[in-house]
């Protein structure tokens, strides 16, 4: 029988099943459910970057940083182009204003999935941190556009705001 599993991937597909059941908890904001399917996922198919990423994702919403840290960490072992990790690594190092490791992750995650409008919303407001604003406003930009699109009202709204602020003159130094 193992063989049989090993062969057809049963024990791959009761994993999708549990994770499919994982991303079903989330939406419904049953966060204790949501993790233990994700937990159950991995116990199967404990090689999964996507599961791990996924998991760790659940911690960061949760606020749970340390664990959403080990997961997003212990995806990237697994496959180092996993853009969700690279995107959570990211989220913490922007919160930790760590302006520089925020800037490689996401960087890295949208290299790896282009036009994702969060990433672009955060990739502008790193690279803003950072002094490049020309940059930032060009993927502040490009956030809007796929907001819009997506009829994310709140985020397009969040958008505007930032655009605005940064696109405004700005007053000259005063003389010395």
């Amino acid at each position: 029988m193992a063989r049989l599993v090993a062969s057809f991937g049963f024990t791959r597909f009761e994993a999708d099943e549990y994770y499919k059941m994982a991303l079903d908890h989330y939406t419904k904001k049953n966060m204790e459910e949501a993790l233990n399917s994700i937990g159950q996922a991995l116990a199967l198919y404990p090689n999964s970057a996507e599961y791990h990423a996924t998991k760790g994702f659940f911690y960061l919403e949760h606020g749970a940083r340390d664990k959403a840290a080990e997961a997003f960490a212990e995806a990237l072992k697994h496959n180092q182009y996993e853009m969700l990790a690279h995107y959570g690594l990211g989220v913490l190092a922007y919160k930790s204003q760590d302006w520089p490791t925020a800037l490689h992750h996401f960087n890295l995650a949208q290299m790896i999935t282009p036009n994702r409008a969060e990433t672009l919303y955060y990739l502008a407001l790193v690279q803003r941190q950072s002094g490049q604003t020309p940059a930032a406003i060009a993927n502040m930009q490009k956030a809007l556009v796929l907001y819009d699109a997506n009829d994310a009202k709140k985020q397009a709204r969040d958008a505007r705001a930032w655009l605005a602020d940064w696109e405004r003159p700005q007053p000259p130094p005063p003389p010395r």
